[in-house]
Parts: C-alpha cells; sequence; structure tokens
C-alpha cells in the first residue's frame, strides 16, 4: 500500500527518521514496534500527512504528496496517542465527525445508525451524551478510536491505541479493529497484544527500520531491539 524511497524526516537540522527502501504490506495488521524515541510516532504522523519530510512515498500508483487532502481523509483515518480538543464535544457528536466526509456537515439517518451501533459496540453508548471532558483517559480513547471506525477508511493508523485501556478492553478493541475489514498501522509497546493480532511487525530503532517481519518478533528479535537480555 504504502512504498517508501529515500524517506528522510529532520526537525531543526536533526534527522528523526531515515528510510532507504521500504514496501509495506497491502492488508493485515502491522504492528510498528521499537523504543521509544525510534522515530515510530514520526513514521506514522509522515504517513498521514502531518510531517514533512524528503524523499518519496508512494500510494499505490499515486504519489502521496500529490494525493488530495479530501480523497486522503476518505482514504486514511488516524488516533494519535494524545488528543488535547481546544473545545469541549459529546460523545455523539465527536464521533459522528468521523464521519464527516461522507455526509459533509449533513448527517443522515445511516450516518446516525452508524454511529449508535459503534458507541454499541465499544460499549460506551451510556454516555453518549456526556461531554469529553468529563470522560477518564480510557474512556476518551475509546471514543476517539470510534470515530476513526466510523470514518470506515480503507486504512486506519493508530499510535499506541492501547495505552490508556485494561486488559479486556485492549483485546475487545483489537478484535474490533480487526473485523472492521481496514488494514491497521498501529504503534505499540505491547507485546502480547502483537503476539495475538500482527501479521507483521515492523521494527524501528535509532530512526531506522531493523527488520519487517511476517506476525510478531521473537525473543532474539526484542532482545536486538531493545538492548536488552530477557531473563528465564
Amino acid at each position: 500500500m504504502f512504498e517508501m524511497t529515500n524517506l528522510s524526516v529532520s526537525v531543526n537540522g536533526h534527522q528523526l527518521l531515515r528510510i532507504d527502501s521500504l514496501s509495506m504490506p497491502r492488508e493485515g495488521c502491522i504492528f510498528v514496534l521499537g523504543p521509544n524515541g525510534a522515530g515510530k510516532s514520526t513514521l506514522l504522523r509522515t504517513l498521514v500527512g502531518l510531517q514533512d519530510y524528503t524523499g518519496r512515498i508512494q500510494w499505490s500508483q499515486d504519489n502521496w504528496n500529490q494525493v488530495p487532502s479530501l480523497k486522503k481523509s476518505k482514504l486514511i483515518s488516524w488516533v494519535p496517542s494524545q488528543t488535547v480538543l481546544s473545545f469541549d464535544i459529546s460523545v455523539f457528536d465527536l464521533v459522528m465527525l468521523g464521519r464527516y466526509p461522507m455526509h459533509a456537515g449533513y448527517p443522515k439517518a445511516d450516518d446516525r445508525n452508524a454511529v449508535d451501533s459503534l458507541l454499541s459496540r465499544l460499549g460506551i453508548d451510556s454516555f453518549r451524551h456526556r461531554f469529553m471532558s468529563s470522560l477518564s483517559s480510557g474512556e476518551q480513547q475509546k471514543v476517539h478510536i470510534a470515530r476513526a471506525l466510523a470514518a470506515e477508511c480503507r486504512l486506519m493508523v493508530l499510535d499506541e491505541p492501547c495505552a490508556h485501556l485494561d486488559l479486556k478492553a485492549r483485546f475487545e478493541l483489537m478484535d474490533m479493529l480487526k473485523t472492521s475489514g481496514a488494514m491497521i498501522i498501529m504503534a505499540s509497546h505491547d507485546h502480547l497484544l502483537a503476539e495475538a493480532f500482527a501479521s507483521h511487525s515492523l521494527l524501528i530503532r535509532n530512526g531506522q527500520v531493523d527488520a519487517l517481519l511476517e506476525g510478531c518478533p521473537d525473543r532474539k528479535d526484542l532482545e536486538a531491539l531493545y538492548g536488552i537480555t530477557i531473563p528465564g
């Protein structure tokens, strides 16, 4: 789906990410794994158009830089690790924003039904009318993920989407993502989830790609990636 060539991301003269050549799989759930500061979030922000870069990113046959913003909004949905809202908004209305590329500000019955279904499936229907400021961090994260799912995009990019969720909620969420029909690219530090759900693992260290693996990394991969010795 994405092909990167001579990709470089720098901020204030400091290179954060360098990828000479990488072809991402066209489907499945790709876990982006690596130490803090490795470049995981930088890669995700670059893919969704929030980070300037040099080099080339190609989506199918298109230069990603030349794909119109409206088309991108229908192809890809984004959930950052933290979202700070500059205004308060109800849970229902925020999830409905995910469908904006489809309803252009005029939601129809199909849009409302889609939002109702997502709120129910994520177990957050009971506070549909509550404002985001009244929710816990875990509840807020579920709402942002519901917004991304509401967009029904071909690709979802998520930066540590399970960080504020308990173990049961993490597995329930991953089940939903897996059955959404979208390709998933997500940064994570949860190797238990990767073992259960990853179709591929992209290992990043020091701003460069160590490996793109099928499935999840094994013990030796993890020890090399993090520079540790795992006991046992």
